[in-house]
């Protein structure tokens, strides 16, 4: 029986095994978040020969500033992630973590379950393919995963269900490949509090053009800004 008063060994593989998360954007949002004239009202009519500036580059850095900042993407996306491996090695008998190999009824509970998908939030997962060590691709199937994605405030979350087994034999890096969704949806669903502060940052970045300009830091410590952003912070203090 397993015992979670034994200790792992810090070297080699440890519980949860890092899973070396990576996403890419597929598709870009669609539209913007702003119609260029609310803008240049908050603005107060800034000259209409600057609008290429204020559109292509003031406003998608204030949009990046904040979408970094509180860890969630404002506009969808399409996107895909890929991991190295399962958080777990699996086999038809047992599957491995830290010096020893557990039962694969072990693989139904803790950290070798679920994986959470990097980005929020999450509107829907597309796809859930992995990768052979031949480079052939096939689908995992999705009777043997929950898809976890109600709780806007949480990571989504892969959960493999009982009695289902990861994938096994995989390549040795961007093994599984998970394409999903994630953003507000268009403009009129990201909430006001975000859009008002890009507002905020955007009138900083326009002002201040660089001789005596707040870095992007002092920006999004500006009490207003912390203010709006703060309640849309994500947390996460997981390694898979």
């Amino acid at each position: 029986m397993y015992d979670s008063n034994v200790s792992t060994p810090l070297g080699g593989y440890t519980v949860p095994r890092l899973t070396n998360k990576r996403q890419s954007v597929l598709e870009a949002p669609e539209g913007d978040l702003f119609d260029l004239e609310i803008v240049r009202a908050h603005l107060r009519f800034p000259n209409p020969k600057e609008n290429d500036y204020l559109k292509d580059i003031i406003l998608p850095t204030a949009i990046g500033a904040v979408e970094d900042y509180i860890g969630r993407a404002l506009l969808t996306r399409k996107v895909k992630m890929t991991m190295d491996c399962v958080p777990g090695l699996g086999g038809e008998d047992s599957y491995r973590s830290g010096n020893g190999y557990f039962p694969v009824t072990f693989s139904n509970v803790g950290a070798f379950r679920w994986f959470e998908l990097l980005g929020s939030p999450v509107s829907e997962v597309e796809a859930f393919t992995y990768f052979e060590e031949d480079g052939t691709e096939k689908t995992f199937d999705d009777t043997n995963y929950l898809v976890d994605l109600e709780d806007k405030d949480r990571l989504a979350r892969i959960v493999l269900q009982r009695g289902a087994l990861w994938p096994t034999a995989l390549q040795v890096a961007k093994a599984l490949s998970i394409t999903y969704y994630i953003g507000y949806g268009d403009k009129d669903a990201v909430p006001p509090q975000l859009k008002h502060a890009v507002l905020l940052i955007t009138t900083a970045l326009f002002t201040n053009r660089g001789d005596s300009a707040d870095s992007q830091d002092l920006v999004l410590h500006f009490p207003q800004v912390k203010a709006l952003l703060a309640p849309f912070i994500m947390m996460n203090f997981t390694t898979i």
